[in-house]
């Protein structure tokens, strides 16, 4: 019996055992990199992947970073490239804890680019792991106000399961929030939801660049996207959300669009008269499907510009026409600059039921689709 026993717990020994996910916490103001991390009085300066990160850490799926509320950190964190992967059910997490904070109340956590000119980093963010959630966050002053850059401020690269929620990003940026899909692999639940996202030329990015890349269940719902006069410069390709392919074959993106609003001052910052494309376009698309749904825009105009040139624009290249749009139940009220349609080319299926124009120059336009309904 006792030898027994005594084999048994040896094995018990032998059997590898799962890691176990930790806390981490991260405060640029008062913390320090020899510090072990792991509670609130002995946080971290900065977090793992962040350039001049110098702890010691070692991951574990669902490892939860969270930085203090009220603190800035400054653009010399940059790149912060997140390489590490959640599991299934246990994403790892960037976030806050609203009982953590310096000042009299919470605040979000901030990272500041220090309006840098030319760009030092791009992206300022870079994810590439798995299973990610961003939450809480507040991103600005990636760039300079009236300089299209072409910088990200938060890019999402080649992964899948990942979630950006609840950020601020007034970000000067080209794109504040950036998802390409690269690598001719199937990429599952992308999520972007209750972001607040301003002083950018694309607000939201959902694309895929190379043959045979599926993007399945994409979400993006609950945002709050205004005010890009700042950046809308150099007629700039300016649009609210935009999702696309390139036409390779093989790519395919399918997901949902809904109670998105879009307002404030959408007006170009130069002479070059740059206008939005559109505040939700759906560009190039191959095959797969997308339903656009509650949304709401409107529009004032300080500066140049033509304003609107389409609330919904919704864009197909299969041939044949493999890819499916259902647009229903959205809300424009534009104004005397508002130019408001819908184009739909280069689909199989296009459904429009229940949508609403209000605007001296709004319109609807639709193409060759092989099915239209709803009109």
């Amino acid at each position: 019996m006792k030898i027994g026993l005594f084999m048994s717990t040896i094995l018990l020994l032998l059997v590898p055992r799962a890691a176990v996910s930790a806390t981490y916490y991260i405060d640029f103001a008062s913390g320090s990199d020899s510090n072990a991390g792991t509670s609130k009085e002995a946080p971290w300066k900065r977090a793992p992947g962040m350039n001049g990160f110098a702890g010691h850490y070692a991951h574990s799926p669902g490892d939860r970073l969270i930085f203090k509320g009220g603190v800035t950190w400054d653009a010399t964190i940059a790149k912060w490239s997140i390489s590490e992967s959640g599991d299934s059910g246990d994403p790892d997490y960037y976030g806050a804890d609203k009982g953590w904070f310096a000042g009299n109340s919470w605040t979000k956590p901030i990272f500041d680019g220090g309006n840098m000119n030319p760009v030092a980093s791009h992206p300022y963010f870079l994810i590439t792991g798995s299973y990610v959630t961003l939450d809480n966050l507040q991103v600005q002053n990636i760039g300079v106000p009236g300089v299209n850059q072409g910088n990200y401020a938060i890019e999402f690269l080649n992964d899948h399961d990942i979630t950006a929620q609840n950020l601020t990003l007034p970000v000067l940026s080209r794109i504040a929030l950036y998802y390409a899909g690269a690598d001719g692999q199937t990429h599952n639940n992308l999520t972007f939801k209750d972001n607040d996202i301003s002083a950018s030329v694309w607000g939201i990015g959902v694309g895929t660049a190379r043959s045979n890349t599926v993007l399945n269940n994409v979400n993006i719902s609950n945002n709050r996207i205004h005010d890009f006069h700042l950046q809308m410069v150099t007629k700039s390709h300016t649009d609210g959300i935009i999702v696309y392919t390139n036409k390779d074959p093989g790519q395919s993106i399918s997901g949902r669009i809904y109670n998105n609003q879009f307002y404030g001052d959408f007006s170009a910052d130069d002479a070059s008269g740059s206008a939005v494309t559109a505040f939700i376009f759906i560009d190039d698309m191959l095959a797969g499907t997308f339903y656009v749904y509650n949304n709401v825009g409107t529009y004032s105009k300080a500066g140049t510009g033509a304003g609107i040139s389409a609330f919904i624009e919704v864009f197909g290249r299969g041939s044949p026409p493999a890819a499916e749009a259902y647009v229903y139940n959205n809300t424009m009220v534009g104004d005397e600059h508002t130019i408001v349609y819908f184009i739909a080319r280069g689909y199989r299926t296009v459904v429009l039921q229940n949508n609403i124009f209000v605007g001296a120059r709004s319109g609807a336009y639709i193409g060759d689709a092989t099915t239209i309904s709803g009109l």
